[in-house]
């Protein structure tokens, strides 16, 4: 039986791909709250602080459940920076040519205004 049978599954999100977790498919409900609670929050991250949020689930839940929540919001939020990171990285525009986008040019851009100093 496949590791994806018998663990708990982080579903995709923002283009990135489902992550296995390490937690057994009984804890499955609390992966997939702990990714709700985290696209709550950043659909709205300035409504409250997310110490506050992760720390006032984790007081009411069981503790058997309480790591697998815990590393599926983070994985949540992981998911987000990673498809964040990947925005600014060199694309395929539709003709099948490299484009740099705007932020790595930037990037470049200061490397190269220090080198010339």
């Amino acid at each position: 039986m496949s590791p994806e049978l018998r663990c708990a599954i982080l579903p995709a999100a923002d283009g990135q791909p489902s992550i296995t977790t390490r937690h057994p498919v009984a804890y499955q409900e609390a992966v997939t709250a702990a990714a709700t609670e985290a696209e709550q929050w950043l659909a709205e991250p300035l409504s409250h602080s997310l110490v506050d949020l992760l720390n006032n689930w984790m007081e009411r839940m069981p503790g058997s459940v309480r790591t697998p929540f815990r590393e599926a919001f983070l994985l949540r939020l992981e998911q987000r920076l990673r498809a964040s990171s990947t925005a600014g990285q060199v694309q395929i525009d539709a003709a099948g040519e490299e484009t740099i986008s705007v932020v790595s040019a930037e990037s470049q851009q200061s490397v190269e205004d220090l080198n010339d100093e």
